[in-house]
């Protein structure tokens, strides 16, 4: 607690200074630029404000630099381009401002850039797409426009990159697609347009692939199937068998989740808000590895696929906000992990199939994500090998104005009180 005094930086020939998680406030000592022998220096979960000292610019034997999460502000020194042995760096969750130094680019060593959740802005300089150290390049919930950086010369050491949430434009670079040992591709929420390249479903190694709310056009073809990191007994195909630590923003139960997991654990596939047409190909059933699936509010039609029913890894479905036709496949009762389901604004018709909703978790209505949809009855709502008894709603015609989302509520609060 209280402030850090700057009298610290008077301790000599100290390589390593962690003051992570001690709720220190105030400024950070511009003194600490003093301490020359530092190889790694750690500030963050704590509360620093001001700006982030110039005189750290000295610290030139600095490997690892962490200060997230903080409140700093202003703009990022333009002297810590002089730490050129840094690896890691991570500024995110502050407020920094202002663009993103040219400067940094100097330190060609980094394999580990996090200037998430800031407040910068302008275009991302080319000098960055040149550090052929780099593993992941995090930018993501800020204000960056322009288009997106393209022709890293690293192409074999890339793992993660995350530009969503801010205001890059234009297409996706051609070039990604040499990418080939990607693992997180994020770029979600921003103002990209074009139809969807080929080479993103050559990209093997996925594990997490968010396009979502942008304006991509174009098919979801049965190439799908070669992204083997979705796989769930191919999702480590690579060498390198490192437990990567990710911060990802995805849209998973109908909200905005800001994840932080390690790969290998969570696979996702978000496609949400775009405008994707035809039909969703029996291929996806091939992606065995999937935690979440969002296709939800595009201009897809057709049926949904059987195949589904092979993703039994799924805890979140949404198809929502679509032309879908057709029945709810019963291969769906397959998938007992689910905890999320939205149907809803289709044109499905019939049953819902029974036994579909085991409700291992009892707060995972799932029935109230299946309106707006031409004709669809609950039966046998609740299975009796689960809870050895049946809850029968019959005869619910969801298009009809009468079941609101408070009737909705009725109805799960009434099932609570009869458990």
């Amino acid at each position: 607690m209280g402030e850090l005094p700057f009298e610290i930086s008077k301790i000599q020939n100290l390589s390593i200074f962690v003051i992570f998680s001690n709720g220190l406030s105030g400024n950070i000592p511009v003194e600490l630029g003093n301490m020359t022998t530092l190889t790694r220096l750690y500030l963050g979960n704590n509360n620093f404000t001001g700006f982030l000292p110039s005189e750290l610019g000295n610290l030139v034997n600095l490997v690892y630099f962490e200060a997230s999460p903080n409140r700093l502000e202003g703009p990022i020194p333009l002297s810590l381009g002089n730490l050129t042995k840094l690896v890691y760096l991570d500024l995110s969750m502050n407020n920094f401002s202002g663009g993103l130094p040219v400067e940094l680019a100097n330190c060609i060593q980094f394999q580990w850039l996090k200037l998430s959740e800031n407040s910068l802005s302008g275009e991302v300089p080319n000098q960055f797409t040149a550090l052929r150290q780099l593993n992941s390049f995090s930018l993501a919930g800020n204000s960056f426009n322009g288009s997106l950086p393209a022709s890293f010369v690293n192409e074999s050491s890339l793992v993660v990159l995350d530009f969503s949430r801010n205001q890059f434009s234009g297409p996706l670079p051609d070039s990604w697609g040499q990418l080939k040992n990607l693992r997180v591709l994020s770029v979600g929420y921003n103002n990209l347009e074009g139809v969807l390249p080929l080479w993103v479903w050559n990209l093997n190694q996925l594990q997490i692939l968010v396009l979502s709310n942008n304006q991509f056009s174009g098919i979801i073809p049965a190439d799908i199937n070669k992204l083997k990191g979705f796989k769930r007994n191919e999702s480590t195909t690579s060498s390198d068998q490192t437990l990567w630590t990710v911060k990802v923003t995805i849209d998973v139960k109908g909200t905005q989740l800001y994840y932080m997991y390690l790969l290998n654990v969570v696979i996702s596939l978000d496609l949400s808000g775009n405008k994707l047409s035809g039909t969703i190909p029996d291929e996806i059933g091939s992606l065995t590895g999937l935690f979440s699936l969002n296709l939800s509010r595009n201009l897809l039609t057709g049926p949904i696929p059987n195949s589904l029913g092979n993703v039994r890894t799924l805890e979140s479905l949404d198809l929502s906000n679509n032309q879908l036709n057709g029945t709810i496949p019963t291969q769906l009762t397959a998938l007992t992990s689910l905890t999320s389901l939205n149907l809803s604004n289709n044109q499905l018709s019939g049953a819902i199939p029974t036994g579909m909703f085991y409700l291992y978790n009892r707060f995972a209505f799932i029935y109230q994500y299946l309106s707006l949809n031409r004709y669809i009855i609950f039966n046998s709502w609740v299975d009796e090998r689960v809870y050895g008894f049946n809850t029968w709603v019959e005869e619910i015609d969801f298009v009809k104005p009468w079941f609101s989302v408070n009737r909705q509520k009725e109805y799960q609060d009434d099932f609570l009180e009869s458990m």
